[in-house]
């Protein structure tokens, strides 16, 4: 703080009468507990959200935490006037996880404190204890057009003064850098903007160079080794290994694979070098490398496949480049000063066509080329159960012209965030050092598909250099070239037709049995139940996918068409909300848990009622209490206006995640608990809109003969029934490009001045759905817990989502279409013969035959922020069988 350019608190004091910032702090500096209840707090605006590592011990931490966290979180916040950086307190964290905390709303503080750095001199910040959740935009952000123009107000030694900049250092526990938000791999920050400079001048003397196969030899012997000339031929994601309590100032590691005129050789790179040239060094790049170290190397590792096949790896040690002990030094060599007598090799590709897929093995290493049709949104996979780490992946299509069908790609995050937050229908992919996943045991088809390797490297058109095509040495290769000739071939208009983007889309499909599902697992260590489903739901993170299999029976089934729109509901006033988001409260009184719990009996019959005959209408929204002692820390009265596609989909609603010993049970329903996430040991429930849904016909409705009188008796009723506006695919087309790619990626971390807001314009983009969903309901085999799933089949072979599925016909009962995942076309008699698809009624009646039988369920479950839970029937496996066998 004392390096940055400060102003005495005079010049702040002008400011005074209009900033909140410059209120909250200095009240809460003079207070004589540096806490402090902020009452009738103006709004502030949220301007990033920024993740780090944390300590095992925080001496800076305010106060005992209620959790035990993995990462911290800094909150930037402006009141227009001035911006400060704060520390959010270890038990808000599940506000971040849920995306319910995020830049660019509106939020109020209801209770905070300062803390001083004892470890540090003149060091203090802001903690947020309690806060507030308001508009999802916020005004303030709207009106402001330079951020960065924003004076940064913080206290020192009671007095206010400001930077002309906040301080881009985490707050607590002395962590020089931050993390992306949602995962480890990606750059964040200054990181994705170093770039080193071609070395123009450097002289390379190459009588002193030492050859890759000389210094495997020699290594042992020497303790200085001679400069290494070399290429990079491949290069790794970024690895993050930092863990709690371990101070390392930047634990990040990076491999490339070098090579010279004697062969190729692993060269890693450590900790602050990776920070400084990550950006900087490119597959093709040549280096000329001094002090460095070598070592033997680590075999529990992947390695990259060679382009040439010829080349011989070295496998025995790798070359180390430190920051210190000794420092390494590289230089960049532009490649107009690399000499022939160098005999660099170049680097070389094994492209392959679509047609040749159907031909190669199972984890066979190869680079592809395509146009891409399709592009899915990012989802994160938990690397380890409990853990906060994720993976971060989508799904592409892309063809080539060889072949109808496209190539399925799983890209997983390569470190290029730039590249792969910008992949849209319509631009050339480049994919490097792919692996074959063909695995019948895995899919009901021979489907291969492509996934991403450690070594991967992402390509598009559209961006700067050394991330679109041009200069890369795959330009010369003949099937890249093919594929720019067949390109020149196709009207543009026709691809446009095949695009597609966005929405609910799972592959591979479950395999056949659940024997092949669980692989070399048991069977009970993979079912589910129904209260791990519950805890299941209720601790996703933002954007997180999980599959889970649990027993059950089908309750019910309906047919939700979507021409029949629900109608726009005109704005209204919602009761303000008595929600808190808290990290220190105290318990309600027992005159306002009286309150709470006073509801006359005929609204609750009015309410149960309502629920039973019209179970579309949008139920008690939750959203989650985060300590174990929540009062009532969240209070927003919000206007909303809820609306749906003019002409395809449903209106949405949601009850999210499970709330467990909710002790406001309907009166005639004394068991029913309502569901909400769990956090610091209490659940609290919110109550929000209602939306009007469209009615459905008794003959696209069917109930088992025990599901009227089990409802009643439910401990627990989740629903997830209707299908989201996230779920729906969507076509692509230019004009809305920007607005479609966005809303398919995480949200970012910091605001950025005309963000697009989906929210708003969604519904006036047209969907790809032209028929309706299922809503399943299953009852859990103890008939005490029931939840809503969406199935929504395959109807044309045109479908995206046709692709791993199978071709034949089938008998078109629920069953069969669920577990294919299509509804077969039948073929109708007379003069002019055509497919047609069944009427769905005819698809919901054939329900009665699954009455009462058990089945092992498998539900696609996505937490899409906030309160807003994705759930899709994927599968009905017969346990019958698995039972016989043991």
């Amino acid at each position: 703080m004392l390096g940055a350019e400060l102003c005495c608190s005079r010049a702040v004091a002008t400011l005074e009468g209009n900033s909140t910032l410059v209120k909250i702090l200095k009240k809460v500096v003079h207070s004589t507990s540096l806490r402090i209840n902020v009452q009738d707090c103006e709004p502030l605006a949220v301007v990033a959200v920024q993740r780090y590592l944390s300590d095992t011990c925080l001496p800076s931490q305010p106060g005992p935490s209620q959790v035990s966290a993995s990462y911290l979180y800094d909150v930037t916040l402006t009141d227009g006037e001035l911006q400060t950086k704060c520390f959010l307190a270890p038990d808000l964290n599940a506000v971040v996880h849920t995306n319910s905390l995020r830049c660019g709303i509106e939020i109020k503080i209801k209770q905070c404190c300062y803390v001083y750095d004892e470890k540090r001199i003149n060091n203090g910040f802001l903690s947020i204890e309690k806060v507030e959740l308001g508009s999802n935009i916020s005004p303030i952000l709207c009106s402001i057009s330079d951020l960065s123009a924003l004076p940064n107000v913080f206290s020192l030694q009671g007095n206010l003064f400001y930077a002309n900049s906040v301080s881009q250092t985490p707050l607590v526990g002395g962590r020089k850098y931050y993390l992306s938000l949602w995962n480890n791999e990606d750059p964040y920050g200054e990181m994705r903007n170093v770039f080193k400079q071609l070395e123009l001048h450097i002289t390379v003397d190459a009588s002193k160079i030492i050859t890759l196969s000389n210094l495997e030899m020699i290594w042992r012997s020497r303790l200085k080794y001679p400069p290494l000339l070399v290429r990079i031929m491949h290069k790794s994601r970024l690895r993050y290994f930092g863990k709690p309590g371990k101070k390392m100032d930047v634990p990040y590691q990076v491999y490339f694979e070098v090579a010279d005129c004697s062969g190729m050789m692993s060269m890693v790179m450590w900790n602050d070098l990776c920070l400084e040239w990550y950006n900087s060094i490119y597959v093709g790049s040549v280096l000329f490398i001094q002090q460095y170290t070598v070592k033997p190397s680590y075999q529990h590792r992947t390695w990259p496949t060679p382009g040439d096949p010829q080349m011989k790896v070295f496998k025995t040690v790798e070359v180390c480049l430190n920051p210190r002990e000794p420092a390494s030094e590289l230089y960049i060599l532009p490649e107009k000063n690399v000499k022939p007598e160098w005999q660099l090799p170049k680097v070389r590709y094994h492209f392959i066509s679509r047609v040749d897929l159907d031909h190669l093995p199972h984890n066979y290493t190869c680079d592809v080329i395509g146009l891409v049709i399709f592009v899915g949104r990012c989802e994160r996979l938990r690397k380890k159960e409990g853990a906060e780490d994720f993976w971060l992946y989508r799904w592409v299509h892309i063809i080539d012209g060889t072949a109808d069908k496209p190539f399925i790609l799983e890209l997983f995050s390569t470190s290029q965030p730039d590249v792969f937050e910008h992949i849209h229908p319509m631009a050339y992919l480049v994919c490097t050092q792919m692996r074959v996943v063909r695995d019948p045991d895995l899919t009901s088809s021979t489907q291969p598909y492509l996934t991403t390797s450690n070594e991967s490297q992402l390509f598009i058109t559209g961006l700067g250099l050394h991330k679109s095509h041009k200069g890369q040495p795959y330009t010369t290769d003949p099937k890249v070239k093919a594929f720019i000739q067949w390109t020149k071939t196709q009207n543009e208009n026709d691809l446009l037709q095949r695009t597609v983007i966005g929405g609910y889309y799972h592959f591979p499909p479950p395999p056949v049995t659940f024997a092949q599902f669980c692989k070399d697992n048991k069977a009970e260590t993979v079912l589910t139940s129904s209260n791990e489903v519950m805890k299941m739901i209720a601790n996703l993170h933002y954007r997180e996918h999980k599959r889970i299999a649990f027993l059950g029976s089908i309750a019910s089934v309906r047919y939700i068409h979507h021409s029949c729109t629900a109608k726009v509901l005109p704005a209204m006033d919602v009761e303000e909300e008595e929600i808190f988001f808290s990290a220190r409260s105290s318990p309600p009184s027992s005159q306002e848990s009286d309150g709470l719990a006073q509801k006359s009996p005929t609204q609750k019959r009015k309410s149960e009622l309502h629920q039973e005959t019209e179970p579309l209408t949008a139920p008690i929204m939750q959203l989650p209490d985060f300590s174990p002692s929540s009062k009532f820390p969240f209070r927003r009265k919000r206007q909303q206006r809820y609306q749906t596609e003019d002409h395809d989909t449903a209106a949405v609603y949601q009850q999210s995640s499970a709330e467990l010993n909710n002790k406001e049970n309907e009166e005639n329903n004394p068991n029913l608990q309502s569901c909400s996430r769990l956090c610091g040991g209490e659940s609290h429930v919110c109550s929000v809109h209602a939306v009007q849904q469209p009615e459905v016909s008794s003959d696209n409705v069917w109930e088992s003969d025990i599901w009227s009188e089990v409802k009643g008796q439910l401990s627990v009723h989740l629903h997830y029934g209707c299908l989201l506006p996230e779920s729906i695919p969507r076509k692509f087309d230019y004009h809305h490009r920007e607005l479609l790619v966005q809303q398919l990626l995480l949200h970012p971390a910091k605001h950025q001045c005309g963000m697009h807001t989906w929210s708003k314009q969604m519904e006036e983009h047209s969907s790809l759905l032209d028929h309706g969903h299922f809503e399943v309901t299953i009852l859990g085999i103890n008939r005490q817990f029931a939840i809503d799933t969406v199935f929504l089949p395959v109807t044309s072979t045109e479908d995206h989502r046709k692709l791993g599925l199978l071709d034949d016909l089938h008998s078109n009962t629920l069953l069969s279409c669920v577990n294919l995942g299509y509804v077969s076309q039948q073929q109708t008699t007379g003069t002019h013969e055509s497919s047609v698809l069944p009427p769905p009624d005819s698809i919901v009646q054939t329900a009665d035959e699954l009455n009462r039988q058990h089945f092992i369920c498998i539900l696609d479950v996505c937490h899409l922020g906030e309160a807003t839970v994705e759930v899709f029937l994927n599968q009905l496996y017969n346990p019958l069988p698995i039972a016989q066998a043991v």
